[in-house]
């Protein structure tokens, strides 16, 4: 929850900063991060379950995890 927290933060800092409204429009910016956020870190927490079943070390799950789903997700 906390990279989802840190989103929503740095999205409405932003916003904040440059004098942009928090309205419908926004809210629904807001409302996009959660969601989308939700479903990375399924994504995220799935594959890093399946690669520490494969390997059994928690580094090269890891490692695994974030050079192939992690790469993905962040293009």
């Amino acid at each position: 929850m906390f990279p989802i927290v840190l989103v929503l933060l740095w999205v409405l800092g932003t916003m904040t900063i440059l004098g942009i409204p928090y309205n419908v429009v926004t809210a629904l910016i807001t409302a996009l991060s959660i969601g989308i956020g939700v479903d990375y870190t399924i994504h995220i927490i799935h594959r890093f379950t399946e690669e520490l079943e494969a390997v059994g070390s928690l580094e090269r799950a890891t490692t695994a995890t974030l050079s192939t789903t992690g790469s993905a997700l962040v293009g």
